[in-house]
Protein backbone atom coordinates (compact mmCIF):
# COMPACT_ATOMS: atom_id res chain seq x y z
CA UNK A 1 0.00 0.00 0.00
CA UNK A 2 1.64 3.49 -1.29
CA UNK A 3 1.32 6.12 1.54
CA UNK A 4 -0.60 8.09 -1.21
CA UNK A 5 -3.56 5.04 -1.01
CA UNK A 6 -4.24 5.89 2.68
CA UNK A 7 -5.72 9.31 3.56
CA UNK A 8 -4.81 8.63 7.12
CA UNK A 9 -0.97 8.67 6.68
CA UNK A 10 1.46 11.46 5.33
CA UNK A 11 4.19 10.88 2.61
CA UNK A 12 7.92 11.50 4.32
CA UNK A 13 8.44 14.19 1.39
CA UNK A 14 5.85 16.52 0.00
CA UNK A 15 6.94 19.23 -2.48
CA UNK A 16 6.86 22.95 -1.15
CA UNK A 17 3.89 23.43 -3.52
CA UNK A 18 1.81 21.20 -1.94
CA UNK A 19 2.45 22.92 1.43
CA UNK A 20 1.58 25.81 0.09
CA UNK A 21 -1.84 25.10 -0.84
CA UNK A 22 -4.51 26.23 0.40
CA UNK A 23 -6.39 25.07 3.36
CA UNK A 24 -10.13 23.81 3.16
CA UNK A 25 -12.30 26.84 4.31
CA UNK A 26 -14.59 25.31 7.36
CA UNK A 27 -15.38 28.11 9.31
CA UNK A 28 -17.21 25.76 11.67
CA UNK A 29 -13.95 23.94 12.72
CA UNK A 30 -13.43 22.83 16.10
CA UNK A 31 -10.32 23.78 17.83
CA UNK A 32 -7.75 21.50 17.44
CA UNK A 33 -5.87 19.57 20.51
CA UNK A 34 -2.86 21.28 19.14
CA UNK A 35 -3.81 24.89 19.57
CA UNK A 36 -5.09 23.49 22.71
CA UNK A 37 -1.95 22.23 23.51
CA UNK A 38 -0.08 25.46 22.48
CA UNK A 39 -2.28 27.36 24.39
CA UNK A 40 -1.17 25.20 27.43
CA UNK A 41 2.14 25.37 27.02
CA UNK A 42 2.49 29.22 26.27
CA UNK A 43 0.06 29.68 29.79
CA UNK A 44 2.99 27.23 31.44
CA UNK A 45 6.05 29.66 29.70
CA UNK A 46 3.74 32.58 31.91
CA UNK A 47 3.60 30.76 35.27
CA UNK A 48 7.10 30.39 34.63
CA UNK A 49 7.64 34.27 33.69
CA UNK A 50 5.95 35.15 37.52
CA UNK A 51 8.32 32.21 39.00
CA UNK A 52 10.96 34.62 37.58
CA UNK A 53 9.30 37.58 39.68
CA UNK A 54 9.24 36.18 42.71
CA UNK A 55 12.86 34.96 42.08
CA UNK A 56 13.96 38.02 41.11
CA UNK A 57 12.37 39.80 44.12
CA UNK A 58 13.77 37.47 46.34
CA UNK A 59 17.02 37.55 45.15
CA UNK A 60 17.30 41.34 44.32
CA UNK A 61 20.14 42.33 47.12
CA UNK A 62 22.30 38.87 45.68
CA UNK A 63 21.73 40.28 42.03
CA UNK A 64 22.30 44.09 43.20
CA UNK A 65 25.48 42.92 44.86
CA UNK A 66 26.76 40.93 41.61
CA UNK A 67 25.69 43.94 39.42
CA UNK A 68 27.91 46.16 41.28
CA UNK A 69 31.22 43.79 41.45
CA UNK A 70 30.46 43.89 37.72
CA UNK A 71 30.65 48.03 37.04
CA UNK A 72 33.09 48.63 39.71
CA UNK A 73 30.93 50.56 42.12
CA UNK A 74 27.55 51.11 44.41
CA UNK A 75 23.67 52.03 43.61
CA UNK A 76 22.33 54.16 46.01
CA UNK A 77 19.28 52.58 48.03
CA UNK A 78 16.62 54.57 45.65
CA UNK A 79 18.44 53.30 42.58
CA UNK A 80 18.56 49.86 43.70
CA UNK A 81 14.29 50.54 44.34
CA UNK A 82 14.02 52.37 40.61
CA UNK A 83 15.82 49.40 38.85
CA UNK A 84 13.68 46.39 40.97
CA UNK A 85 10.46 48.21 40.27
CA UNK A 86 11.14 49.08 36.81
CA UNK A 87 12.71 45.13 35.80
CA UNK A 88 9.59 44.17 37.40
CA UNK A 89 7.24 46.15 35.26
CA UNK A 90 9.08 45.49 32.20
CA UNK A 91 8.35 41.25 33.17
CA UNK A 92 4.50 42.05 33.59
CA UNK A 93 4.54 44.33 30.68
CA UNK A 94 5.69 41.02 28.74
CA UNK A 95 3.41 38.22 30.71
CA UNK A 96 0.42 40.70 29.71
CA UNK A 97 1.13 41.00 25.87
CA UNK A 98 1.98 36.98 25.93
CA UNK A 99 -1.65 36.41 27.78
CA UNK A 100 -3.03 38.67 24.82
CA UNK A 101 -1.60 36.59 22.23
CA UNK A 102 -2.30 33.41 23.42
CA UNK A 103 -6.27 34.60 23.89
CA UNK A 104 -5.44 35.33 20.18
CA UNK A 105 -4.01 31.90 19.28
CA UNK A 106 -6.85 30.80 21.43
CA UNK A 107 -9.75 32.38 19.21
CA UNK A 108 -8.00 31.00 15.85
CA UNK A 109 -5.76 34.64 14.98
CA UNK A 110 -3.71 32.99 12.27
CA UNK A 111 -0.83 36.23 13.03
CA UNK A 112 -0.84 35.11 16.82
CA UNK A 113 -0.11 31.75 16.24
CA UNK A 114 2.81 33.09 13.62
CA UNK A 115 3.84 35.49 16.18
CA UNK A 116 4.71 32.75 19.37
CA UNK A 117 6.55 30.48 16.75
CA UNK A 118 8.76 33.47 15.52
CA UNK A 119 9.67 34.09 19.45
CA UNK A 120 10.28 30.74 20.23
CA UNK A 121 12.21 30.79 17.51
CA UNK A 122 14.27 33.31 18.53
CA UNK A 123 14.51 32.29 21.69
CA UNK A 124 15.84 29.06 20.91
CA UNK A 125 18.34 30.72 18.89
CA UNK A 126 19.38 33.28 21.49
CA UNK A 127 19.83 29.99 23.72
CA UNK A 128 21.75 28.43 21.38
CA UNK A 129 24.47 31.74 20.62
CA UNK A 130 24.68 32.24 24.37
CA UNK A 131 25.64 28.72 24.75
CA UNK A 132 27.75 29.05 21.25
CA UNK A 133 29.60 32.16 22.25
CA UNK A 134 29.17 32.89 26.12
CA UNK A 135 29.59 29.33 26.99
CA UNK A 136 26.78 29.41 28.99
CA UNK A 137 25.82 26.11 30.64
CA UNK A 138 22.28 24.87 29.35
CA UNK A 139 21.15 23.92 32.65
CA UNK A 140 17.38 23.71 34.50
CA UNK A 141 18.47 26.49 36.41
CA UNK A 142 19.31 28.93 33.21
CA UNK A 143 17.29 27.84 29.74
CA UNK A 144 16.37 24.35 29.70
CA UNK A 145 12.89 24.28 30.49
CA UNK A 146 12.46 27.74 28.26
CA UNK A 147 14.10 25.84 25.16
CA UNK A 148 11.75 22.80 25.92
CA UNK A 149 8.56 24.90 26.47
CA UNK A 150 9.93 26.90 23.09
CA UNK A 151 10.50 23.22 21.23
CA UNK A 152 7.14 21.94 22.61
CA UNK A 153 5.56 25.21 21.74
CA UNK A 154 6.99 24.82 18.08
CA UNK A 155 5.54 21.50 17.34
CA UNK A 156 2.42 22.35 18.33
CA UNK A 157 1.10 25.08 16.75
CA UNK A 158 3.31 24.36 13.45
CA UNK A 159 1.04 21.19 12.97
CA UNK A 160 -1.47 20.87 10.02
CA UNK A 161 -4.38 20.79 12.28
CA UNK A 162 -3.34 24.50 14.26
CA UNK A 163 -2.64 25.81 10.77
CA UNK A 164 -5.94 24.97 8.97
CA UNK A 165 -7.54 26.02 12.42
CA UNK A 166 -6.04 29.36 12.22
CA UNK A 167 -6.63 30.28 8.90
CA UNK A 168 -10.51 28.68 8.88
CA UNK A 169 -11.71 32.08 7.97
CA UNK A 170 -9.64 33.28 5.43
CA UNK A 171 -11.30 33.33 1.90
CA UNK A 172 -10.32 30.42 -0.99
Amino acid sequence: MTPQSSPHKRAAYEPPVSLLRPVAHDPDMPRPVSIMAGTLIILLRVLAGTALIAAVWLDWPDLIDEFEDTIGSSLSAADEQIALWTYITLIVVALLIQLTVVYAVWRGHNWARVLIMALAVVSISVAFVTWFLREQEITLQTTLFAIGLDVLTLLALSSRSAAAYSRRNDRP
